[in-house]
């Protein structure tokens, strides 16, 4: 996955500086996907929150790119902790992406990086989403704790709480949630588990 950064730093405002951006992210990529494209290397970019760059926040922030880019082998990838602080409508949003074939990765996670289910994202509404949007791509879940995770990248993304320490336990309910929720969407969605 790409997730693009400004040289201006993920604070910078967004004016004359993030459109320059904005052309050069495109740009780059484009040479990018051109290069991979017949190692048949799929490239998702991924819309983060404004803390981290200031490039990609929404889904339709990537899916604009997307379609500058102009390559085959270039996709979304949306992630439920960064949609949790960006969107202001995240179901339509999923939707209108899912729809148009785009989105073709997705992260869930809590919005505190810990267990899922004990933060404030809307799981149950994401996945419905994604079902409605008839996503057939997977479902990853992404948590990071402080007591696992190396020391450069819990300063680079500011982890400092120790939210879990056993990764197995940790796993194993996020893919129960994560099974009871999706086939809950689907049945929602179409009347029956796909």
């Amino acid at each position: 996955m790409i997730c693009i950064r400004s040289l201006h730093g993920p604070r910078c405002a967004q004016s004359l500086h993030f459109k320059l951006t904005d052309q050069s992210a495109a740009a780059s990529t484009h040479v990018v996907c051109a290069i991979y494209v017949n190692l048949v290397v799929q490239l998702g970019l991924e819309a983060v929150n404004r803390y981290e760059s200031n490039v990609i926040n929404t889904l339709s922030d990537a899916a604009k790119l997307v379609h500058q880019i102009g390559e085959p082998n270039v996709m979304v990838h949306a992630d439920l902790y960064h949609m949790n602080i960006e969107e202001s409508n995240m179901a339509l949003e999923v939707r209108k992406c899912c729809e148009s074939g785009l989105l073709q990765y997705f992260h869930v996670g809590a919005s505190h990086r810990g267990y899922l289910g004990e933060g404030s994202e809307d799981l149950r509404g994401a996945l419905r989403a994604l079902a409605e949007g008839r996503y057939q791509g997977p479902l990853v879940f992404e948590s990071f704790s402080s007591a696992v995770v190396d020391q450069n990248l819990t300063s680079a993304l500011a982890i400092w709480r120790d939210l879990w320490v056993d990764s197995a336990d940790l796993a194993r309910s996020a893919r129960h949630s994560i099974d009871v929720e999706w086939q809950a969407a689907r049945r929602a969605a179409f009347g029956r588990p796909l």
